[in-house]
C-alpha cells in the first residue's frame, strides 16, 4: 500500500465497495471488512486517503439504504477532511442520518466542521436541532455563543436546556455572561439547567487558568437564589487549589 499513487484512482478497489449496493439491516457485517481494512490502510497513505474520501462521498450521494449510508459516514469520520463537509452537512436535517452526520462533524479537526454545524442551526427543528446544539457543545465552539444565546429564547424547553448545556461545555467568559443574563429572566423550568451550565462554565474557566473569571462565577453561584447543591459545589471549587 505504500506505493499507492492517486493515478490508481481506486480502480483496483471497486469490488470493495460493491457490497454497499445491497447492504441493509440484517446483512452480514463481514461483507464490509475489506472496506474497513482499506480505511485503516489509508491512514498511513495520504494519497489513498484522499481517493478513498472522494469515493465515499460519491457513494454517500447514491441511492443506498440508510444502514449503508450510516456506515459510509462512520468511515468519513475516520478519513474525512474539509472536502466531505458539504455532503455530510446536507444530511443534518435527515431524521435517520442526522446523528451519523453529526458524528463526522464532531470528529473532524479544524474550524470548518464547527462552522457547518453553526450554519445548520436555522434550518433544523426538533431532535435534529438539539443534536447539533449538543455537537457544538462537544466541540466547545466559541463562535456559536451568540447563536446559542438566541436559542435560549426558544419556546421549546428541551431545546433551551440543550443550548444551556452547550454553553456550559463551551465554558468561556462570554458563555458564562450569556447564561447569567438568561437566568435573570428565564422561566422557572429552565433555572436548574442554567445553574448547572454555569457551574460547568466555572469548572472550565478554572481548568483553562482563567482564575479571576472562574472565581467570580463561583462566588456568583453561592447566591441563596441558586440550588443548594450548586452553592455547595461552587464553594468546593472556590476552595480547591488552582
Amino acid at each position: 500500500m505504500s506505493t499507492y499513487t492517486r493515478s490508481a484512482a481506486l480502480e483496483d478497489f471497486t469490488p470493495v465497495f460493491e457490497p454497499l449496493l445491497t447492504y441493509n439491516s440484517g446483512s452480514d457485517r463481514a461483507l464490509l471488512l475489506p472496506l474497513d481494512r482499506l480505511t485503516g490502510q489509508s491512514l498511513a497513505n495520504s494519497a489513498l486517503r484522499t481517493d478513498l474520501e472522494e469515493r465515499l462521498v460519491a457513494w454517500l450521494k447514491s441511492n443506498l439504504s440508510a444502514v449503508a449510508l450510516e456506515y459510509i459516514l462512520s468511515k468519513l469520520a475516520v478519513v474525512g477532511s474539509d472536502a466531505c463537509i458539504p455532503a455530510v452537512a446536507f444530511l443534518l436535517p435527515d431524521a435517520r442520518l442526522s446523528t451519523a452526520a453529526r458524528n463526522v462533524l464532531e470528529a473532524l479537526p479544524g474550524s470548518a466542521p464547527a462552522k457547518a454545524l453553526r450554519l445548520s442551526l436555522p434550518k433544523l427543528r426538533g431532535w435534529q436541532l438539539i443534536g447539533v446544539i449538543q455537537s457544538l457543545g462537544v466541540r466547545r465552539d466559541m463562535e456559536s455563543v451568540s447563536a446559542l444565546a438566541k436559542i435560549l429564547q426558544n419556546e421549546d424547553a428541551l431545546t433551551q436546556a440543550a443550548a444551556a448545556d452547550a454553553l456550559g461545555k463551551i465554558g468561556t467568559a462570554s458563555a458564562a455572561k450569556t447564561l447569567q443574563k438568561s437566568q435573570r429572566t428565564a422561566p422557572k423550568r429552565l433555572q436548574k439547567d442554567l445553574s448547572q451550565a454555569l457551574l460547568n462554565c466555572a469548572r472550565q474557566l478554572l481548568a483553562t487558568n482563567e482564575t479571576q473569571a472562574g472565581h467570580g462565577l463561583c462566588k456568583w453561584l453561592q447566591s441563596p437564589s441558586q440550588p443548594a447543591h450548586i452553592q455547595s459545589a461552587a464553594r468546593r471549587l472556590l476552595a480547591s487549589p488552582t
